[in-house]
């Protein structure tokens, strides 16, 4: 694909990393929780390197099933580290996952903002970390958001977390649904006292209406649809969505 580029972006090439699934019947290590301990230096610095120069990066990868010799150290790694903008599918085996290059912080950091929702009975949404934090923010500007949740149970169950940027209206204006972590750490692998950080990122459009907008998240099933209800320390129901924060959208010329 990149034969035929015209762009002005710059394109390089990651190391293979060690153990890294070079054909469909050759065996590679399981997984563990840190990606970091199976990237190759070589593979991950450059990637810290143009991150600290460039506000966003396209992650050039495969398309195919998931599977038990499937590793995909680098896609894991940097949903991890930064914060997953859009997947996007150009060819029955190629597509491109985009980030913004601002780091999330550590999966066991405490947020700047504590919440302690629970989600069902069994999970609780401990809070975020939000760059720029919530105030007052331009068209175009990217929203960067780590949500952490923590498993107080063994969840045998598959979720979808969504996160969604509200309009003034209350309709959703952009959202990313998506199984945690890009879905290499799924809610069907948590375990009791599991810490999940879970990163995305919006870049908000150069014609967004000014005004308030809401961040919002909810978990529901992956398999009918149905919202985990959420609740406060006390199991009083609150709704079927957590509210983050609340950004107001400068019109054009204000705000710096």
């Amino acid at each position: 694909m990149l034969n035929f580029y015209k762009g002005d972006s710059i394109w390089y090439t990651l190391e293979l990393n060690p153990n890294e699934q070079i054909d469909n019947y050759k065996n590679v290590p399981p997984s563990n929780t840190d990606p970091i301990d199976l990237l190759h230096r070589d593979a991950w610095s450059p990637v810290d390197y143009f991150g600290r120069q460039h506000q966003t990066m396209i992650l050039v990868m495969e398309t195919g099933a998931y599977h038990s010799n499937v590793v995909r150290t680098m896609e894991w790694w940097m949903h991890s580290e930064f914060h997953a903008i859009q997947n996007r599918d150009y060819a029955d085996d190629v597509r491109t996952i985009s980030f913004s290059s601002v780091t999330s912080p550590g999966r066991d950091v405490v947020p700047e903002f504590r919440l302690d929702v629970f989600l069902g009975e069994d999970i609780v949404l401990r809070g975020y970390d939000a760059n720029p934090p919530p105030g007052l923010v331009r068209p175009g500007n990217i929203l960067n958001l780590s949500i952490q949740w923590e498993a107080l149970q063994d969840i045998r169950e598959r979720y979808t977390i969504g996160t969604y940027l509200m309009s003034p209206q209350g309709t959703i204006e952009l959202q990313n649904d998506s199984e945690p972590v890009g879905g290499f750490w799924p809610t069907q692998q948590w375990n009791a006292g599991d810490v999940i950080r879970h990163n995305v990122a919006f870049v908000l459009p150069e014609d967004l209406p000014p005004g308030h907008y809401a961040g919002w998240a909810v978990m529901y099933s992956a398999v009918d649809g149905y919202r985990l209800p959420v609740s406060d320390e006390t199991a009083t129901a609150i709704r079927d969505h957590v509210e983050l924060y609340t950004i107001e959208v400068a019109r054009i010329g204000i705000g710096g």
